[in-house]
């Protein structure tokens, strides 16, 4: 049975043996050819199997808490490592230097300080006599120094010693009534001053100013100089030995 439907909605219905032949629609008029009717074609269904599915895997994520673990891990090694680079350099600069002083052997004791024990004077205390008091002129000694200093002011004429006086450790000292002439100012500085060696016994250090302290005929003046380096200081020092430092007095 071939079924034919025209243009106008009419449907007829045609048998196989009039396939090829024509008729006319009794509605509209139309003439209609009879044909096979063509059926369309199916879509072959494929049925694909299944893919293999492997093991899953899980999406990479991002442990946020353990990168600043590891962080802030690496900072306390580093902090730990400069601190015992610090306390090395501590050992080796202090404590080194400390415990060699502490084994060393102690110096000998000389034969002037056997029995007696070390002293520290007053300041301005004599250890000798003053010669020549008849002038007018001053001398003002400042120890700014960590250590206590025995000072000689020789007269380089006579080569003695025209003020011998002990001057403690952050402090000061006018000598006055110095006559006029020239003099070496010479010092010894140190701790266990005693009086019998006329010497320190303890960081002794002895030096000497390199030019003379002048004072001038019929003038009445004042020095001041500081056994310890100041800004803008001037006077400079050199190393002597104690025969040097006692000359004259012995």
């Amino acid at each position: 049975m071939i079924d034919l439907r025209c243009s106008c909605g009419k449907t007829y219905h045609a048998d196989d043996s009039h396939l090829g032949k024509s008729l006319r629609c009794t509605e509209c008029g139309r003439i209609l050819k009879v044909e096979a009717s063509l059926a369309p074609p199916q879509a072959e269904s494929v049925t694909r199997p299944p893919a293999a599915r492997g093991p899953l895997s899980k999406p990479a994520t991002i442990d946020v808490g353990r990168r600043r673990r590891k962080r802030k891990g690496e900072a306390w090694t580093a902090l730990a490592a400069m601190g015992f680079v610090a306390l090395v350099i501590f050992v080796v600069d202090f404590c080194v230097p400390w415990l060699r002083a502490r084994l060393a052997a102690p110096a000998p004791v000389p034969a002037c300080a056997v029995g007696r024990k070390p002293e520290r004077p007053a300041t301005g205390s004599r250890i000798k006599p003053d010669e020549g008091t008849s002038g007018g002129s001053s001398l003002e000694i400042t120890n700014g120094s960590d250590l206590d200093a025995a000072v000689r002011l020789v007269d380089n004429f006579t080569n003695r010693a025209s003020r011998f006086v002990y001057v403690r450790a952050k402090e000061k000292q006018l000598l006055n009534a110095i006559e006029p002439g020239s003099y070496s100012l010479r010092y010894a500085s140190g701790s266990d001053w005693t009086e019998a060696c006329l010497d320190f016994l303890r960081d002794e250090d002895l030096e000497e100013f390199e030019e003379p302290v002048t004072f001038r005929a019929g003038y009445i003046s004042t020095w001041t100089v500081s056994l310890n380096p100041v800004p803008e200081g001037t006077a400079k020092t050199r190393k002597i030995d104690r025969k040097r430092f006692l000359e004259g007095d012995r």
